[in-house]
């Protein structure tokens, strides 16, 4: 096709080029390294534009990169602190239950919890396994998950 229209051919290829606006897939991507709220992942960055993920990962290797790495810290983050809220949570249920002399059994713990399958995880579980062992109660019986 080269050979016999080679105008037609670079007009094709142009008009296709002409549909990615690099400049502005660069600028959103430095826009939301600039911003502090939280980094959406580059699949949603790219939906919004309208492209495809390997179209802005593809151009812009650098920027999808330092993206990625700070979506990660910031999930990691938050997920530290989920955890530390989980545990909070059943250390208080456990310590409730036993203040009034009934034994903190992983049952009566999932009852008070707003969750009821956060012992199912396993920090929930550890959370939980600790909670007893500081109230004094016997954990030989206790499962360990290592």
């Amino acid at each position: 096709m080269r050979k016999y229209f080679p105008d037609l051919c670079r007009a094709i290829v142009t008009r296709y080029r002409e549909r990615f606006d690099y400049a502005f897939i660069e600028q959103r991507l430095r826009e939301v390294l600039a911003s502090t709220s939280g980094i959406p992942a580059i699949y949603e960055l790219a939906r919004e534009m309208g492209y495809k993920r390997h179209l802005v990962w593809d151009k812009f290797p650098e920027l999808c990169l330092q993206s990625s790495a700070r979506r990660s810290v910031e999930r990691r983050k938050r997920r530290e602190e989920r955890m530390a809220e989980i545990r909070k949570e059943i250390r208080r249920a456990a310590s409730l239950l036993h203040k009034q002399g009934i034994y903190p059994s992983s049952r009566r713990v999932c009852s008070l919890l707003g969750d009821p399958h956060i012992l199912r995880t396993k920090e929930g579980h550890e959370a939980w396994c600790l909670s007893v062992e500081k109230l004094g109660c016997p954990t030989d019986t206790l499962k360990r998950y290592d």
